[in-house]
């Protein structure tokens, strides 16, 4: 995870919760002694938190949760759909491209409700009294061509931008 207090923005790298992680390693008994840190919105608040006390920023500066290399399966279907049904640039024409969405828009509400976005949406409903009330305003996904042939995720993406704001 990296975060940059200043822009507002932390940038999640293949995002998955620390649960995920620890049931390949551990005994599934020592899972129960870390339940504050079981989801990745809790580590990334943490972490973001820290890099604004670190820098001097405001941590309800916050504008940008950047998911870079979405491996979550569930959530990588539902963008290849959205993208079947937005029919994007032709990968011929574009090496990578952008679809937004504001927060109204169904494709939007779709992606929030996969594993990838509630994570968003945990840590901005957890963590509002250090940030404040604030909501997902837009999501866009970042993708390249060998998405909407790809059955699984790749070393290149798709990416998930949300925007969020106070309400």
């Amino acid at each position: 995870m990296l975060a940059n207090p200043s822009a507002g923005i932390i940038v999640a790298l293949a995002a998955t919760c620390p649960e995920s992680h620890l049931k390949d390693k551990l005994d599934p008994d020592l899972l129960i002694k870390a339940p504050l840190l079981a989801r990745w919105s809790d580590v990334a608040f943490l972490a973001y938190q820290e890099q604004c006390r670190l820098t001097d920023q405001p941590v309800a500066n916050l504008r940008y949760i950047l998911q870079s290399k979405v491996v979550n399966k569930r959530t990588y279907q539902a963008i290849r759909e959205i993208l079947q049904r937005s029919n994007p640039l032709q990968p011929s024409t574009a090496e990578m491209w952008c679809l937004e969405f504001s927060v109204d828009k169904p494709e939007a509400k779709a992606l929030i409700a996969t594993p990838n976005g509630y994570g968003i949406a945990w840590l901005l409903l957890r963590h509002r009294r250090q940030l404040g009330w604030k909501g997902i305003t837009k999501v866009t996904v970042l993708v390249n061509a060998s998405h909407q042939k790809s059955e699984e995720p790749n070393a290149e993406g798709p990416h998930l931008l949300f925007e969020v704001a106070d309400i």
